[in-house]
């Protein structure tokens, strides 16, 4: 069930000086979110200058307290002011919203994560972890600086490789790592989440197995209520072949079969 309320941050921790994590205090959405799921926040400016509320992925969960994580990148003014915000402030939560990751149970899953697309892997891996899951965790990175991602998830042991930066012999596509690792494992269940030319390659490289494959889908999005079309993608028609549809990600998805994406070329 969707909620909108008033939320308090508890905590936060800037990571370094491109991400920061945010603990918020909403009770009824800790209880409700599922992996994969967003949020809507209102930016706490005092001014009418940014209207629209900002998607961001669910990081990670504390039931206990009622407590929802989010992992963001400083890239803009409306992050930059969040990433100011400090404890006692109050935001305007919506959410849980979309679709979320469909988990399986007693298999093997391959997650992959590009970039900040790694934010919402952690709650998913924590999911799937209690459902007895075998987990491979990999993680395509830009530079130096998103060390800090393989580090917040550090306990599910990831293997990382960077665009860019001073470890010259781990440099390279994510999906360099991804072709090592098919190699020599299986894997039941695929989900990645990243920008989309890596999910292009992804899609392209994995072939068949792309039907056992989820992928998140990132975009900006107006409303994330499926009023204001601004968040659509092309998704292939079920009943006939050859066709598609535009379909909005914050209904719909963020997270498709992976099989049913249309990426353009």
């Amino acid at each position: 069930m969707t909620v909108y309320r008033f939320s308090l941050i508890v905590n936060k921790k800037r990571l370094n000086k491109k991400y920061c994590l945010l603990g918020i205090h909403s009770p009824e959405i800790a209880a409700e979110v599922k992996p994969g799921q967003f949020i809507n926040l209102q930016i706490p400016t005092g001014s009418n200058d940014l209207i629209l509320k900002r998607p961001f992925s669910i990081h990670k969960v504390d039931s206990y307290r009622g407590i929802v994580y989010i992992l963001f990148k400083i890239v803009g003014k409306g992050t930059r002011i969040l990433s100011e915000s400090q404890p006692g402030t109050t935001l305007e939560v919506l959410g849980p919203l979309g679709n979320g990751f469909t988990l399986i149970k007693n298999q093997s899953a391959l997650l992959i994560g590009g970039g900040i697309g790694t934010a919402p892997l952690y709650q998913l891996a924590t999911s799937l972890s209690q459902l007895q899951n075998k987990i491979t965790l990999l993680l395509g990175l830009t530079d130096d600086e998103d060390l800090v991602l393989a580090k917040v998830m550090n306990e599910f042991v990831p293997k990382w490789i960077l665009m860019k930066g001073n470890q010259k012999e781990r440099q390279g596509p994510v999906t360099d790592l991804v072709r090592e690792e098919l190699a020599s494992s299986h894997f039941d269940q695929i989900y990645a989440c990243g920008p989309k030319p890596m999910l292009k390659s992804l899609q392209k490289m994995l072939g068949d197995m792309v039907r056992n494959t989820q992928f998140s889908m990132e975009e900006k999005m107006g409303c994330g209520l499926g009023l204001c079309f601004s968040c659509t993608c092309k998704i292939k028609d079920k009943k006939e072949a050859g066709k598609w549809n535009y379909e909005r990600i914050c209904i719909r998805g963020p997270v498709f079969k992976g099989e049913e994406v249309i990426f353009d070329e």
